[in-house]
Order: structure tokens, then sequence, then C-alpha cells
């Protein structure tokens, strides 16, 4: 039976002769104390000890937590993030740069740190012309250090991170910039692809992959971006495993929000992924890095290809466009192509907020809503001396047959076929090439036609 504990010990708070205050209690018989530079820092640390006493099983690490300076404390919480990956690994290059920055601040105790000192290392920080995302940087790293420790020992310490005010940084116009380059440099930032900058982008990404520069098929890799508006870690995370044939679905277990989403896509994503050969499991496309470096390749690739055709401003805006922009141009297509509900669009694209959601799909192109006015009037009517995509994107992305996503999963039906005629022409009948059926084949274990079977065939019939 673990003993009962009497009332906890009072202790008392000493006025020092350098104008310090210092407080003292006694626990089990052990004397500790602290100094502040206040009466209230004093009386706060009684009141935390107090409460540690009736907690004989926390007090050695109550009283080893009072102890801790700010660089202690940030050097535990990195200790125990260890060796993480992604975010978290961002947190570890923050705190290590507060760590080395802090200066003075870094061997004060966290429990005698007030408010007026997080402002003066603010204050030195911008005089010795730190920028003033980095200032604001620096107080979330101690605000979440705090917490942390709040977390891990409960001290019960106030924050004074977040009691600081925060440098705003001011965006100045250049002086010797003009309200047209303004103008021009807005207009660089539209998001969203025409048709000529889509052939073109795609034409490009098969030219780096017939050139050996990447194994990826990154015009089958873009449409998949486009079409399930993914954002760039999600896309690169995604395995065989995840997808859900029979319902049309992707699962996505790591999100941005840190919310699991299983989202319904385009009968052509499921049609695309079978006839990239599925697998049992493991990643569909590559690293994020990856991605990431041949995108560039890719995007470059496709704004030199517009330049030598004399479009040197949509050069401009295939440079400018980055790989999250298709997740937009795949958000907008959705409220243009289809008559999905923001709630439902919302389920695909993971948004938490209309708000969100309206911020991506805020440069819908004008066309659609003109032929729905004109159609309500009972008017024909469709858009003039508009560029039409060209012939490239046909060849890249191939019409794939509906039914070649059923016959590629049974068995019998895929060996009917390609005993029935060759596997050429299964291949330009299903709409795909004919590596994904002899990969078909394989996968399912069909025996295929021996070479020379359809010529030994035709003579026969001839004779």
């Amino acid at each position: 039976m673990q003993k009962k504990r009497g009332p906890a010990p009072e202790g008392k708070v000493y006025k020092r002769p350098n104008g310090k205050y210092q407080a003292q209690i006694i626990i089990d018989g052990v004397s500790h104390s602290q100094t502040y530079p206040n009466k209230a820092g004093a009386e706060a640390y009684l009141r935390r000890m107090r409460k540690s006493s009736q907690r004989p099983d926390r007090i050695d690490q109550q009283i080893e937590a009072e102890k801790l300076t700010l660089v202690q404390a940030v050097e535990q919480r990195i200790e125990a993030l260890g060796g993480p990956q992604g975010d978290e690994a961002e947190i570890c290059k923050r705190l290590r740069r507060l760590a080395k920055n802090v200066g003075a601040m870094g061997d004060m105790r966290m429990n005698a740190i007030m408010v007026a000192d997080v402002a003066a290392f603010r204050d030195e920080r911008l005089a010795l012309g730190n920028a003033p995302n980095t200032v604001c940087s620096y107080i979330s790293s101690i605000a979440t250090t705090y917490a942390w420790l709040e977390e891990h020992h409960s001290l019960g310490l106030e924050n004074p991170a977040l009691k600081v005010s925060r440098p705003k940084e001011i965006k100045k116009r250049p002086k010797n910039e003009s309200e047209r380059a303004i103008r021009v440099r807005r207009r660089l930032h539209k998001k969203r692809l025409n048709p000529e900058m889509e052939s073109v982008l795609l034409e490009a990404a098969v030219s780096v992959q017939a050139n050996r520069r990447s194994k990826l098929a990154f015009a089958k890799l873009i449409q998949f971006a486009i079409e399930t508006t993914m954002r760039l870690a999600e896309v690169a995370d995604v395995h065989w495993d995840d997808i859900i044939w029979d319902e049309n679905q992707i699962h996505i277990p790591f999100t941005k929000n840190g919310e699991e989403r299983s989202p319904c896509v385009w009968p052509s994503t499921m049609d695309l992924l079978e006839e990239l050969d599925p697998q049992e499991e493991g990643r569909i496309w590559a690293s994020k890095s990856t991605i990431s470096k041949t995108w560039g390749l890719v995007r470059e690739q496709a704004a030199m290809e517009l330049e030598a055709r004399g479009r040197t401003f949509l050069a401009k805006r295939m440079r400018a466009f980055r790989f999250h922009d298709l997740r937009h141009e795949g958000i907008c297509r959705l409220f243009e192509l289809t008559n999905l509900t923001e709630r439902q669009i919302a389920e695909i694209t993971g948004h938490k907020t209309s708000a969100m959601l309206w911020h991506y799909a805020k440069s819908l192109r004008t066309e659609a809503i003109a032929k729905e006015l004109a159609k309500a009037q009972g008017v024909d009517w469709a858009p003039k001396n508009r560029t039409k995509a060209t012939e490239v994107v046909a060849e890249i992305i191939l019409p794939i047959s509906p039914d070649w996503r059923h016959i590629s999963r049974d068995r019998a039906r895929l060996e009917a076929l390609v005993w029935s005629r060759p596997i050429r022409d299964v291949a330009l009948d299903m709409g795909i090439s004919d590596v994904a059926v002899h990969k078909a084949c394989k996968r399912l274990g069909v025996d295929k036609p021996p070479r020379g079977y359809w010529l030994e065939r035709e003579r026969r019939v001839a004779t």
C-alpha cells in the first residue's frame, strides 16, 4: 500500500541583497531553491513544487525539469525526434538554428524567461539584419518548445513567446518596376494549362523518357496528377495495394492535414493504371525527389520548344508552372466538366472548407459558363478563334477501350482474345500498346501463340 502523504510543504520567498527573490522549499527533508528576478516568478515556482510534492513518482522528474535552460530543452526535443524524415527533419533544422543563434537567453532557465526577454531577443535579431520571417521562425520554435516541455513534464509554465508581437514583413514594390511589368508578372502566375501548353508538356515528357533521361512514364504521371488532384507527396507515396479496383478509388493514407481519404477517380485513371502493368505491392511512380527532378527537365524542355515556336510568353508561363499547379488544373476541370457539388469535389481533393476549395477554383474558364447560359435560351454557342489541342495529345493518350480493364483481369477472356487474332490487332482494337497486352498475359499466366503462328495459319488457309 502506498504511504499516505501529509500536507504539501509551504516554502518561503526571501528577498536577496541584490534585489532578486529566492524561493526555498523542503520536500522529504531535501531543500530545493531557485532565484528569480521578481517575486511572482519565485511564488510560481513554489506553487509548482508544492503540487509536484504530492506525486512521489514525478517529483524527481519535476526537479530536473525546473533546472532546464532553453538550449537544454531544445536539445532534448531534437533528441526525442531522433532521425526523422519529412516535416520533422525541417523542425530539427529550425531547432538547431535557434540553439545556435539564441544568444544569452539560451543559458536562462525556461521558468525564468519572461516576455521582455523574448522581445529583447526579437529586437536583437532584427538589428543584426535578420528577415522578419526568420525572426518569426525563431519565436515559433521557442513557443513550440514550451508546448513540448509542458506536454512531457507538465511544469505549468507560461509561454512568453505567445505574448510577444511578431514583426510583419512589408512587401514593397521595386522602384524600377513599371505598372506594365507588374501586370505581366501577375499574368505569368496564372495556374491554368492552355491546350498548346499541355500538348507541348506531354510531348516533352515522352521525349525525356525516350532519350533515357528518365525511366518514368512521365506523360502518364502528369495525366494521373491532373485527374486525381493529388499533391506531389501524395503522388509519390501511392502504392499498388492502395488501389481499390472494384470501386474506382485510391486510398491515400498520409495527407497534408493528417487525415487519410479514399477519393473516387475518373475511369480513364484506372485504365491508365492498368496499362502500367499493376503489381502486387510497391510504389507506383517514384520518390518525391525523383519526380521533382524529372518535372524540372520536362518543364524546361517544354519551355524551350515553345520558344522555338515563337511563343515567348507561353514559355515564360511554362517556366513559372509548378507541379502543384497540376492539382489546380485538375480541380478546375472537376468544376467545369462535371456536375458534382462542392462537397463531392472536396471529398476528392481533401479540402476541409469551401473557402480553400474556391481558392483553387478561382480561375475557371468562361467557356463552360457561356455555353450553359446559351443553352438555357436554346442557343447553340461555341467559342471562336480558340486554339485547339494539337494531335500530339491524341497520340500520347490513346482512347482506351473500357472493356480492356475487365479483360486484362480475366484470364479466360484474355486467353481467348489473344488466340483469336494477332496481339498487334488486339492492342489496336483496345487502344493500348502491344507491350501492355504482353504484360497482361505475363501477369495472368496466359500462354500466347508462338512466333510465326499467324503466318503459318494464313498459309494453311491459302492452300
